[in-house]
């Protein structure tokens, strides 16, 4: 099993896997990084990605990267068993029933679940500070800009109530906008000692 965190881009997963990987002593996947490599034996090609967003923007990109988020996270639970992992955006919304129900599960049987989302408990200040981090992470990448002009803003918004959909599947929520991250137990294994390391280590992050 693996410790999985899920959350919208510009939330701040990859520095809390990093600091939780750091903390247990575990590898940690990064599934933007391998994104390629891991969807690919599934069919996906980065020609019709790109083909996708300049046909459909943001959303048409998503919804075709999503499925392969589905089938990678359920892959990379095995595979990648004891580590860390941090999964893409596509993980929190999905456009079929197989693939809500692999997600569903891949969760539910993962070590341990971690929502990142800055500012949980406000929606739209949420989606407004994950606009200000993509445009802050890619102020020199022109593609950015274009994403975000394309159908961005509105996806990182359904990806901000999609985040909300699996709040019951955390077994910790945490909130990257406050002065110290607020990490919040859900799940059914919030008092476990592999919650109490993950909560020290997010602490300090």
């Amino acid at each position: 099993m693996a410790v999985v965190l899920a959350g919208p881009p510009g939330a701040g997963k990859t520095t809390a896997a990093t600091s939780i990987a750091r903390a247990l002593g575990r590898d940690v996947v990064h599934f933007d990084t391998v994104r390629a490599q891991m969807y690919r034996p599934y069919g996906y090609t980065t020609a019709r990605a790109d083909r996708l967003f300049q046909e459909g923007g943001a959303g048409g990109l998503h919804r075709y990267e999503a499925r392969f988020e589905a089938r990678a996270l359920v892959q990379g639970t095995v595979r990648h068993a004891g580590s860390v992992l941090d999964t893409g955006g596509g993980v929190l919304q999905q456009y079929t029933d197989a693939d809500t129900r692999r997600v569903h599960q891949a969760l539910a049987a993962a070590e341990f679940t971690v929502l990142v989302l800055p500012f949980a408990d406000e929606p739209q200040r949420s989606t407004d500070c994950l606009i200000d981090r993509v445009r802050a992470r890619g102020e020199d990448d022109s593609f950015t800009d274009e994403w975000l002009d394309n159908g961005g803003r509105q996806l990182l918004h359904t990806l901000v109530r999609a985040a909300h959909a699996h709040l019951p599947l955390a077994d910790l929520i945490l909130d990257t906008a406050r002065p110290a991250p607020t990490v919040t137990g859900t799940g059914s294994r919030p008092g476990s000692p592999l919650a109490d390391r993950i909560t020290n280590a997010l602490g300090a992050h």
